[in-house]
């Protein structure tokens, strides 16, 4: 037996403070073994040194994963850790175009006072998309500027009416036949947030407007199943655009710029693309309304 302890100690000098432990261990291991066989009243051999390293070494060695995990090559389910994430889904929509829909529209922007009572008497009553602007306050405390700009849109016919600025000299008081066009109940004037436009040009021109229809809240009635929560909650002509023409507007800084002076084309383009886009979204949802009350059984 010493001459086996002797080779596994010429085989691994660096065990050798493992085996002066391993001894100490085994002596206990034996101690312990032959109380258990008195107790027993069965007599075992004590264990020999050998064993006890081999035991010892078994000890420390790590748990080797199970044989079905090695035949599958893969861990235990709870072992397992997923980094997997979900994609991120964003719709784009293209920008919108009031050419797609009116391309043969006339466009006329108005600067003096004859052409504007002209073009008006030219509408016929029905809806049209509404809108107004007017050159932001850039001072604090300021009050703001008056109307500037009255857009007017048929499905013929757009116009931009300037009422303010360097120009208002050329058209120094406000219109009268759009004047009696805003009054008269048998033009519908459709918009997204038309309550302020209306209440300015009072404040501005003393001018009434009647008939008109805020498309934010045509929509929460006539498609309210889309439309939840609070009707003070705004819907902009943007998302409007999106949910029914699934095209986008861009707007961008225009909206912030001066309308006072001669429009740009940049400002042109968008003032177009709003009363179309109005319009059309008021035919729209009037149709759906038309269609939902038909479809009641009387």
């Amino acid at each position: 037996m010493s001459a086996q302890l002797d080779l596994v100690l010429s085989q691994d000098p660096s065990s050798s403070a493992q085996l002066d432990s391993s001894h100490e261990v085994s002596e206990q291991h034996s101690s312990i073994a032959q109380q258990s066989t008195r107790m027993e009243g069965l007599e075992t051999p004590a264990a020999s040194a050998e064993s006890m390293v081999l035991l010892e070494v078994a000890l420390e060695r790590p748990e080797e994963p199970s044989s079905s995990a090695q035949s599958t090559g893969q861990l235990e389910p709870s072992l397992e850790v997923s980094h997997e994430t979900k994609p991120l889904t964003h719709t784009v929509y293209n920008i919108y175009s009031w050419q797609k829909y009116s391309p043969k529209t006339r466009l006329v922007y108005i600067r003096d006072l004859l052409t504007a009572e002209l073009e008006v008497a030219r509408l016929s009553p029905g809806p049209l998309g509404f809108d107004c602007e007017w050159k932001p306050t850039y001072e604090k405390g300021r009050s703001e500027n008056p109307v500037a700009l009255v857009q007017l849109a048929s499905e013929t016919t757009i116009l931009l009416i300037q009422l303010s600025g360097p120009l208002h000299a050329l058209c120094p008081a406000f219109p009268q036949k759009l004047r009696e066009v805003l009054q008269d109940s048998r033009y519908i004037k459709a918009g997204v947030g038309i309550q302020g436009d209306c209440k300015k040009l009072w404040a501005n021109y003393q001018v009434v407007t009647r008939n008109c229809v805020d498309l934010a809240l045509m929509a929460r009635t006539v498609d309210n199943a889309r439309w939840k929560g609070k009707y003070t909650d705004p819907i902009g002509l943007a998302r409007l655009c999106e949910t029914y023409e699934d095209f986008t507007l861009n707007k961008g800084k225009i909206t912030r710029s001066n309308w006072e002076a001669i429009l740009r084309d940049a400002q042109l383009e968008c003032t177009f693309q709003w009363v179309v886009l109005a319009t059309h979204l008021h035919n729209f949802l009037y149709d759906t309304q038309m269609q939902q009350t038909t479809a009641i059984p009387v």
